[in-house]
Order: structure tokens, then sequence, then C-alpha cells
């Protein structure tokens, strides 16, 4: 039977987690309440994996349509008779209470106890959560070929080209004011009389930031040189190689650049990106059967929002 809309009594755009417990949804014959979902979003909230704004319409509907999908996946996993491996239920279980309880079962009392749930309801939304991602393992399961790899590489060059780039670090003190911006104008000067030659430029702001407690280093890494702002772009352009920029007064801040490296505009070889592009178009193309599969079991299922 296909996937059934309630008329007129919901849509995403206005979604809104009610006050008073109701149900919020049909999936063949079992219902989701609105305390349901709110536990769903709280329990989500607490694993710190929760991106949008707690409560708004779109939120709300997406945990609704992952406990559909769940119950989906569960319904299904039963109806094929399947069965998990014990060791990998008890793998989920362990990361889980790692991940939302740090490992401490104190933690999870009071969770539980928060939430009026016992540790056999717990154990089973466990279960359910490692049928999902052993059910999404097995239906994603096949490998890359290495032919498409090598043919993404070809048909997608600009992805692996890089401008020439430069190896930095940088030195900041910021100010508050025009007087601590003229105080600090000799302060720099004298510390730069006493750059230790061939020396990185972290080792010489941990000697600085003995006179200068509020002096921060960074190392940029390799920088393009358009990534950085126009002054500084300046500066740096004619730098050799273990050079550095005078103090540089920006906005509220006094800025020092070291250059390290340099290195020109190439391509990356495929074997410098084969393993993490294999790893990358294995994650798109599980992302993409994951979500044909569902569809399907969307198509064949009996839902309705209410």
């Amino acid at each position: 039977m296909p996937v059934m809309s309630a008329l007129g009594l919901l849509s995403p755009g206005a979604f809104a987690l009610p006050t008073a417990d109701r149900f919020v949804a049909l999936v063949e014959d079992q219902a989701i309440s609105s305390w349901q979902l709110e536990q769903e979003c709280q329990a989500v909230q607490a694993a710190g994996a929760e991106t949008g704004t707690a409560g708004d319409p779109e939120s709300l509907r997406q945990h609704l349509d992952e406990m559909i999908d769940r119950r989906l996946i569960v319904r299904e996993f039963e109806r094929r008779k399947g069965k998990i491996p014990p060791a990998f239920v008890e793998q989920h279980y362990q990361e889980y209470l790692q991940d939302r309880f740090h490992n401490q079962r104190r933690l999870l009392a009071d969770y539980l106890h928060r939430h009026g749930k016992s540790v056999q309801e717990f154990k089973e939304e466990i279960r359910q959560h490692a049928i999902v991602h052993f059910m999404r393992q097995e239906r994603t399961k096949d490998p890359i070929r290495p032919s498409e790899i090598v043919e993404y590489y070809r048909r997608h060059p600009e992805e692996f080209y890089h401008k020439a780039q430069l190896q930095l670090q940088q030195a900041l003190v910021p100010y508050g004011n025009e007087a601590e911006r003229d105080s600090l104008r000799p302060k720099l000067a004298a510390l730069l009389k006493t750059w230790h030659a061939g020396e990185d430029l972290s080792k010489n702001c941990s000697f600085w930031r003995r006179e200068l407690p509020a002096l921060q280093y960074q190392n940029l890494g390799w920088t393009a040189l358009g990534d950085l702002r126009p002054e500084l772009q300046e500066a740096v352009r004619e730098l050799g190689e273990d050079e550095h920029t005078p103090w540089l007064e920006l906005s509220q801040a006094f800025v020092l650049l070291h250059r390290s490296g340099q290195r020109p505009a190439h391509r990356q070889a495929l074997a410098e990106v084969y393993a993490s592009l294999q790893e990358a178009l294995l994650e798109r193309q599980q992302q993409e059967r994951y979500e044909r599969w569902i569809q399907e079991l969307r198509a064949k299922a009996f839902i309705r929002y209410l």
C-alpha cells in the first residue's frame, strides 16, 4: 500500500510538537505518539548529535521520519526471521554507553529514571538500533570496484588540483585600544631583534611569550596566496625560504607571518588520493543504496502522518 499523508493535518512546514500527548504517525499497525517523538529528540540532543534547533518543525519532522524508518527496518528484519550476532548487539550497546554516558552506569540510571524507562525497554531500543546498523551494512556492503575509482578520478580533475601554496605560520598579538597599540610597537620591534635564525616560529613564540603572554601562535599549514587577506598577500608574496614579514598592523592586532616552504600548483597523483577516494565513493554508494532501500520499504508500507 502506498505512503499516505493525512489530508491537511500535517505538512513539513507546519509540524510542531503538541503540548498534550497524541499520536503523530501510524506505521502499519503501530502508532508513534508525541511523547515518543519528544523522547527521541531529547535522546539525540543528549548525544550531542542535534544539528538543528530543538523543537523546530524541520528537525521534528526529520526525527519522526527516522523513527518511521527504524520501525520499517526492524519489521523487515523480523519478517525475514533475521538473526543478528549477539556480539554485534553487545558492541553497539557498549559504544552507546561510551558515547552517551561516558561509560558511567550512574548516568545511565539517571537517564532511565528521568525518562521513565526500564532497563529492558532501554536494551530493546539498543537492539533495534543495532538491527538498523546491521541491516544497513548487509544491504550496502558491496565494495567499490577499482575501475570506478579510476573513472571518477579521470572525470573530476578539478577536485584533485591544488593551487600554488606556501607553508605558513603566524604570530598574532591583539590589542584593545590605540594606547595599547602604541605601547606594543617598541616591544614587538625589540622582540623581533631576538629572532633565532633557523628556528621554527613556534619556538620563537615560546620565547617571546615570556614578555608578551597575550601572543598567539598558529600553524596555517599549506595555504594558497589567494586565501589570505589582501594586505597579507602583499606581505608574503616576495618572502623567500625561511623568511618572515615584519609585524603587520591589522584591525585590533599585530601579525607576523613566517614562510617555511613552498610548492607549485599541481594535480595530486591517483596513488596519493586512491585510499581516501575509495572511502568517499564507498560512503556515497552506501548512502544511495540505503536511501533507495528505505524508499522501497516505505512504498510497500502503510504510513500515515496525523
